[in-house]
């Protein structure tokens, strides 16, 4: 929940911060505003993983949170429909690999 809170926050903060820095500049290039926007997301996830990683009470909750959402990927995954989805996923991520790799082997050769 605090996490939530943590997240909502940050969004705001960004959202008024891009809002504040358009109307300042007017013509504001859309290319800086994703950039910034980018290095706003990067900043946002390292300060969320130094918090999770620093704050016990956060680091607790993470584990929680991760261990609840392993439970939940395993009994979706026992599931047939499912269980089918990731074998046919499974199956043509080997097929990818296998062509990917034959394609970088002829180019290998050829060179």
């Amino acid at each position: 929940m605090k996490k939530m809170l943590v997240a909502v926050l940050l969004m705001l903060f960004v959202a008024s911060y891009a809002d504040e820095k358009s109307k300042a500049n007017g013509n504001m290039d859309l290319d800086q505003l994703i950039a910034d926007q980018k290095k706003i997301e990067l900043k946002m996830h390292e300060t969320r993983v130094k918090l999770i990683k620093d704050n016990p009470e956060f680091k607790a909750l993470h584990r929680k949170i991760m261990a609840f959402h392993k439970e939940l990927a395993i009994r979706i995954g026992k599931n047939k429909e499912m269980a089918d989805l990731l074998k046919k996923s499974k199956e043509l991520k080997a097929e990818i690999k296998k062509l990917t790799k034959n394609k970088n082997d002829k180019k290998d050769f050829a060179e």
